[in-house]
C-alpha cells in the first residue's frame, strides 16, 4: 500500500507541474474545458491460471470461504482519448496445491497503465455509455500462509465499459487479466516453475464506481469529464459553391461610399425556392461576423431577394422574408446584438434578365455593413 501511495504522489506531482506550466504559457481553461482526474473503487471476484495449483471456491477447514477482489484506481486524462492511471488490486485467493494441500495467499499488484477511450477513437462517443481499454506494467506481491513470499513483474490489460450517472459519477464493469513473470515457484509456493514467459495469470471481474474530480467552470457549473466529451465538428469556413461566373464576380468584396458613409457588402446565395442556409455560404457570413465583432459601432443591414419566377408576388415576398430571417438567426446565434441589425425583404428582384445565371444571383441576401464610426 505504501508503494501505491508513493506512486500516486508522483502522478499528482506530474499533473500539478503540467497544469502550472499550461497556466503560465497558455490559456489553460480553453485548452482543457473538461475535468481530467478520476478515482475509482471496485469489488469483484477472480480466477487463476497457474502451473500446478487450482482455485478453491469453497473451503470448510479455513476461514477463507470464497475469494475476494478489491481495487482502487487513480487516473489522469491528458485529453478525451488518452489517460494515465495507477491501479492497485488486492485478492484473497484460496488454492489447492498439486499435492492436494490447501493454501491461502494474499495477491497484491500495483500497475501503471495507459487508458484509451475506444469510443473517442472510433468517433462513437455519447453521453450515456463509453468503453475504455487499459494496460501497462507493474509489480505483484504474493504472501502465502505457508510462509512463501515472492515479488514478481507483471503486465496487466483490461476492458472497462462505463455508464454515466451524472457529471461526477459513473458506474463501471471491469475485466482485467494480469500476467506474472519471473516466478521461481508456483503461486502456492509448492512447486518449482518450469514454464517460460508468463508463469501465471490472475483474472479479475469486478463492478465499481468512478468519481470525477476537478474545478468548476467560471459560471460555477461542474465541468464534464474527458470520458464524456462529445467532439463538436467545426464548420469549414470555405466558400466553394460555384453556380456561374457571374456569381463569382458579384462575390468580390465591395466597398461603397454613399453620402460619406462607408459600406462593406457581401452576398449569401440560396437554392431555387429554398430558404435553407448552405454551408458553402459560411465564408461570407463569417467575414461580416468578424468585422461586426471587432467593431462594436458597425451596424448591419440584411436585404433579401427572390428570383422573378412565375410564382406570385406574395409567395416570393414570403420567401425572401424567410431568407432574411435565416441569416438574422445566424448572427444572433453568434452573439451579435439584434439592435445592430436591420432586415429588409424585397420579394422578386425585377431588375434581372430572364437568364438562369442571372436568376441564380437574384436568389440572394445582401449583407451590408455600415463602417462609419459615429
Amino acid at each position: 500500500m505504501k508503494k501505491f501511495i508513493i506512486a500516486m504522489m508522483l502522478l499528482l506531482s506530474f499533473s500539478t507541474y503540467s497544469q502550472v506550466f499550461l497556466e503560465e504559457t497558455t490559456d489553460a481553461p480553453e485548452l482543457n474545458p473538461y475535468t481530467q482526474w478520476a478515482i475509482s473503487g471496485e469489488y469483484g471476484t477472480h480466477d487463476v491460471s497457474d502451473e500446478s495449483a487450482r482455485l478453491l471456491t469453497d473451503r470448510t477447514d479455513h476461514s477463507l470461504k470464497k475469494g475476494h477482489h478489491w481495487g482502487l484506481n487513480v487516473r489522469y486524462n491528458f485529453n478525451p482519448k488518452f489517460g494515465l492511471g495507477l491501479n492497485y488490486g488486492k485478492d484473497n485467493i484460496a488454492l489447492e496445491s498439486f499435492e492436494g494441500v490447501p493454501v491461502e495467499l494474499d495477491y497484491t499488484r500495483l500497475n501503471a497503465e495507459m487508458y484509451i477511450n475506444v469510443f473517442q477513437i472510433l468517433d462513437l462517443q455519447n453521453n450515456v455509455f463509453t468503453m475504455l481499454v487499459h494496460g501497462g506494467p507493474g509489480i505483484s506481491f504474493i504472501r502465502t500462509d505457508n510462509n512463501y513470499d515472492q515479488n514478481l513483474g507483471n503486465f496487466s490489460g483490461g476492458l472497462t465499459p462505463m455508464f454515466k450517472i451524472n457529471k461526477w459519477l459513473a458506474l463501471k464493469v471491469d475485466w482485467t487479466s494480469t500476467g506474472n513473470f519471473s516466478q521461481q515457484k508456483t503461486l502456492d509456493g509448492e512447486v518449482e516453475i518450469t514454464n517460460k514467459g508468463i508463469n501465471s495469470v490472475v483474472h479479475n471481474l469486478s463492478v465499481g464506481a468512478t468519481f470525477y474530480l476537478g474545478k468548476k467552470d467560471k459560471d460555477g457549473n461542474r465541468r464534464e469529464h474527458a470520458d464524456w466529451v462529445i467532439p463538436v465538428e467545426k464548420p469549414t469556413v470555405v466558400n466553394t459553391y460555384v453556380t456561374s461566373p457571374i456569381i463569382e464576380t458579384i462575390r468580390q468584396v465591395e466597398i461603397v461610399t454613399v453620402d460619406e458613409c462607408v459600406y462593406h457588402q457581401e452576398y449569401v446565395f440560396f437554392d431555387h425556392d429554398k430558404s435553407d442556409f448552405r454551408d458553402s455560404e459560411l465564408n461570407a457570413v463569417f467575414k461580416v461576423f468578424t468585422e461586426l465583432e471587432a467593431n462594436p459601432n458597425f451596424t448591419l443591414v440584411i436585404k433579401a431577394y427572390a428570383s422573378p419566377t412565375s410564382s406570385s408576388d406574395e409567395y416570393n415576398q414570403d420567401l425572401s422574408q424567410r431568407r432574411s430571417s435565416v441569416i438574422l438567426d445566424k448572427f444572433l446565434a453568434m452573439g451579435i446584438d439584434g439592435d445592430r441589425i436591420t432586415t429588409e425583404s424585397f420579394g422578386k428582384d425585377h431588375g434581372v434578365d430572364d437568364e438562369k445565371s442571372v436568376f441564380d444571383t437574384a436568389r440572394r441576401v445582401e449583407l451590408i455593413v455600415n463602417r462609419t464610426q459615429e
